[in-house]
């Protein structure tokens, strides 16, 4: 039956008043069936405002979302630094193959601008400055990527910039050396194709001697191997190494019996001798085990390759050091903890021995979540109510990673960095609403500090990445 016929067929009711009941169909029966007089005003109504879906978050291909470069600006042509010039080639080739419609995004920072600001470089040769916070995502003209790839050292782009970015963006880093940087790019837009790396084997490995290393296997480690143990895709490949167990040899011998996808570590990072700056930057921040034993990175890879590996390591300068500390006026400045932070300080901003090592592997790892500068107890848990506060970082590292699609680790990671935003407030409105000296004020105090450590735990890396998948 057609359409015409089936308006014009008759139709007929059970009511019955002394005869049947049927008639055919009234002039509004196609505006009634789909919502009576609605449609029948519909031609004459002001049409109505809908919102877009906001797209997938782990979609960095999105226009509305976007991935970049940030590079520091240089006495080239402004379409020159566009085009990648001074770049590494193995960064020009990345930059190309996730290049949209206009070519890929390019923005530069130049010392003495200040940290709120970036210049956005185009082809054409246009410059527009464009803030760090507050604008729109994306890559149209104007905009700024969700997802941010630094490329240099934290001498020519400030561990400050990359912390500042943290709060409003998903931000990793590459500094290496240029077969290393090769290798890394080549596996990345790759995807790691053909990676051992498996998602159902995390290995655990957390040092307990002394109270703040307790602490972080309570509040880390021994979270994380909860939810993995409980977990049947994770349980049976868990390798749970913690106290005692917690040496180099069985951190090796887990790493390349286990071949795991995501590594997570707990231990004090070595800052040390003091009195030996040469020394101190060449084992800066690498684990240290339940024996005070010191890890040798060469010595690491000859037994295991990271090969897509994901490694967040909760450990003081394991990511690296600055040549600034934050912490100036925390303590008093001949106390133990000054003397450790204006020696780090002393070794200037670089990027620490066991990140780099990682990432120029042969078959190198994804990416390595670390900190600048040291976590104290106070950031893990708080004095005025004994409370472990390490959701963020258990949200990242389980959620972000663990579920059926993994996010990516700039994304995973957002949460660590949105607590230090919420820190960063409640620090201010308690400052701003307390006496001196009171409670309250010493509180704000400990949130300000966690906040420092929430903001300086950094990404190494391409921030897209994602570990590899559990089966559905």
């Amino acid at each position: 039956m057609t359409e015409e016929a089936l308006w014009a067929a008759e139709v007929a009711i059970n009511a019955w008043s002394g005869e049947s009941v049927r008639d055919v169909t009234g002039p509004d029966a196609r505006a009634w069936i789909l919502g009576q007089d609605l449609l029948a005003k519909a031609a004459d109504a002001e049409p109505s405002m809908h919102a877009e879906e906001p797209p997938d978050e782990r979609a960095w291909e999105h226009p509305d979302v976007g991935w970049g470069v940030v590079l520091p600006w240089t006495g080239d042509s402004a379409a020159d630094q566009a085009r990648l010039v001074d770049a590494p080639a193995a960064i020009r080739r990345l930059a190309e193959a996730r290049a949209g419609r206009d070519g890929p995004v390019v923005l530069r920072y130049q010392a003495g601008d200040g940290l709120g600001l970036l210049r956005r470089v185009y082809r054409n040769g246009d410059v527009q400055d464009i803030a760090i916070t507050g604008g729109r995502t994306g890559t149209g003209p104007g905009q700024r990527p969700a997802y941010l790839l630094m490329v240099g050292s934290p001498e020519v782009l400030p561990w400050d910039l990359q912390c500042r970015l943290n709060l409003s963006a998903a931000v990793g880093r590459l500094c290496l050396p240029e077969p290393a940087l090769e290798r890394y790019v080549d596996a990345l837009l790759d995807d790691w194709a053909g990676s051992a790396a498996q998602p159902g084997n995390p290995v655990l490995w957390a040092t307990d001697y002394d109270d703040i290393t307790d602490l972080m296997r309570v509040a880390v480690a021994e979270q994380m191997a909860d939810r993995f143990s409980k977990d049947p895709q994770t349980s049976g490949g868990l390798r749970h190494l913690s106290g005692a167990a917690a040496t180099l040899g069985n951190l090796s011998g887990a790493l390349a019996a286990a071949t795991p996808s995501v590594v997570i570590t707990t231990s004090h990072g070595r800052t040390g001798p003091l009195g030996d700056p040469a020394t101190m930057a060449r084992d800066l921040g690498l684990l240290v085990d339940a024996e005070q034993e010191i890890l040798d990175p060469a010595g690491l890879l000859q037994a295991w390759q990271p090969d897509g590996a994901i490694w967040y390591a909760h450990a003081c300068c394991s990511a690296g050091s600055d040549a600034t500390t934050r912490y100036t006026g925390l303590v008093s400045a001949t106390s133990k903890v000054a003397q450790v932070l204006d020696a780090v300080a002393g070794l200037g901003a670089r990027i620490a021995p066991l990140p780099t090592a990682l990432l120029s592997a042969q078959r190198p790892a994804r990416a390595f979540i670390g900190h600048v500068e040291p976590t104290f107890n106070w950031t893990l848990e708080r004095p005025e109510t004994q409370q472990i506060i390490s959701a963020a970082v258990i949200r990242a590292l389980w959620t972000g990673f663990f579920q059926r699609r993994p996010e990516p680790v700039g994304l995973a990671f957002r949460q660590q960095f949105r607590h230090a935003a919420e820190l960063f407030g409640e620090a201010q409105q308690t400052n701003r609403n307390s006496r001196p000296k009171s409670p309250e004020r010493q509180w704000a105090s400990i949130a300000l500090l966690t906040a420092y450590d929430r903001q300086s735990t950094v990404i190494l890396g391409d921030p897209t990445v994602c570990p590899a998948a559990l089966p559905p």
